[in-house]
């Protein structure tokens, strides 16, 4: 195995996290032009996938699970209320509340646009999903060990 240059003297733990946010910012927009088509973007696609998982969770939620602020999922929602992606509904529990639920067109993007992740998926990692998963693996031992 070839060893990593490092001849420009840049500590190895800092080249490597600059190379996953290259990394991270390459697949976000290459994943987004592909989504294009759809008229969705990843972030939106994500928000999608868990409301159609948890139809009916609160913007709270939300938030948590994709690790946005309450101002910025407030942001995103509108757009996708605007877009016909998904709807709100006052919880009957708490007046103060939102309930979200996916609509039929938010349903039928998400099948879709989860159509492209995975053909995005298969073309950038090919169809060895043992090196996927190592690199998975490999990732989530760094940010568990980060998180201490």
């Amino acid at each position: 195995m070839k060893k990593y240059d490092v001849s420009h003297n840049m500590p190895l733990s800092i080249e490597l996290g600059g190379r996953f946010r290259e990394l991270h910012f390459c697949m976000q927009n290459k994943l987004n032009q592909e989504l294009k088509v759809l008229d969705l973007t990843h972030e939106q696609l994500r928000l999608l996938k868990t409301v159609c998982d948890n139809p009916g969770c609160d913007q709270n939620f939300l938030a948590q699970s994709t690790e946005r602020g309450k101002s910025a999922m407030t942001r995103i929602i509108n757009t996708m209320v605007d877009n016909n992606l998904i709807r709100r509904e006052q919880s009957s529990a708490d007046a103060r509340s939102n309930l979200i639920y996916p609509t039929k067109h938010g349903s039928e993007m998400t099948i879709h646009g989860i159509k492209i992740l995975r053909r995005f998926t298969e073309e950038l990692f090919g169809s060895d999903e043992d090196e996927l998963i190592k690199l998975m693996t490999m990732a989530n031992k760094f940010i568990a060990r980060l998180k201490r």
